[in-house]
């Protein structure tokens, strides 16, 4: 829900969006309707799509692009500052800027890399006249969060790029390596070569990012089971306290996070606006709801275990449907 909002309120030029997404109970896949409902019919460049196999679901969804470039998100980044879309893309198309991809969870502040508990130092930057609020660098002359080039967390490539990347890892690993986010990521990055430098004219030698921070990831929460990734566990939050706090409506503090400066990409802190007096989306009558669902269903497979001598056969199935 943050992220939408926080793309909704920051982004800033004409975009299609798909969340492709999945669920692990009935409480969250509740969630996920409610949030389209609410999204959907006043945003028609939101679109939602039920992941069925991942490797397939991406696939299609990558092919589909009517774009030239595209952008990977995961569901714990937020934006918090202006983001010109437009403005980023014209500078990443530029033949003449030689631009790899853009890459907005940098900016110059950041100096540390939480997932491999490094310093990231910032790589040495350079400027091009009419676009002043952008850096450029060799990623092949730095290290850390400056040199990880494929990555889900905003960034933006070439649909051609993306492709490559996909077609790649189906090819050298399976289409294991494709079912997941992670895993999706963590090979693409083995396979880097494929699309940077790249060779001849079509080489491009640098990437960009905005001078001023417009994103951070917050990392409270572990989801996935592919990788042990690091979170902040001082900080931890369970996937049913931050499914409370959308039930709540609770809202990030956009603001909170503009007036910090954060020198890693990844966060522990989450800021919150006080909870409203009023709900206003009855989000938790319908979760009940829901529940109460589920706890009939369930009374009802229990009472088909037991003989029943006052209800036939058909009465039985009418009253579990």
């Amino acid at each position: 829900q943050e992220l939408l909002r926080s793309v909704l309120t920051f982004w800033i030029g004409p975009y299609e969006y798909y969340v492709l997404y999945q669920t692990t109970s009935d409480e969250f896949e509740h969630a996920y309707q409610c949030l389209m409902r609410e999204l959907c019919k006043a945003h028609s460049h939101i679109h939602f799509v039920k992941e069925t196999h991942f490797c397939s679901d991406l696939l299609q969804l990558i092919q589909a692009a009517s774009s030239q470039y595209l952008c990977f998100h995961v569901d714990d980044m937020i934006f918090y500052r202006a983001f010109d879309i437009q403005s980023a893309l014209h500078f990443l198309h530029e033949p003449s800027h030689r631009i790899f991809a853009f890459f907005p969870k940098l900016n110059e502040h950041i100096s540390y890399s939480h997932p491999s508990s490094t310093t990231a130092p910032p790589p040495t930057f350079t400027t091009k006249l009419k676009y002043k609020k952008y850096n450029l660098w060799m990623p092949m002359k730095a290290t850390s969060d400056w040199n990880y080039l494929w990555e889900l967390c905003g960034t933006i490539y070439s649909k051609q790029h993306a492709v490559t990347i996909f077609n790649g890892i189906q090819a050298k690993f399976g289409n294991a390596a494709l079912s997941s986010p992670n895993k999706f990521e963590v090979h693409g990055n083995k396979l880097i070569h494929l699309i940077y430098p790249g060779f001849g004219v079509d080489m491009k030698l640098f990437a960009a990012c905005p001078k001023k921070a417009i994103m951070s990831v917050i990392t409270v929460n572990r989801v996935q089971t592919d990788y042990n990734v690091p979170i902040y566990d001082d900080h931890f939050m369970s996937t049913q306290q931050l499914l409370q706090y959308f039930v709540n409506e609770r809202s990030v503090d956009f603001n909170q996070y503009a007036q910090q400066t954060f020198n890693s990409v990844h966060i522990y802190a989450l800021y919150l606006l006080p909870p409203k007096t009023k709900l206003t989306q009855n989000r938790a009558m319908m979760v009940d709801m829901r529940k109460e669902e589920k706890t009939m269903v369930e009374e009802s497979n229990e009472e088909e275990k037991t003989p029943q001598t006052d209800h036939d056969e058909k009465e039985t199935d009418e009253w579990i449907l």
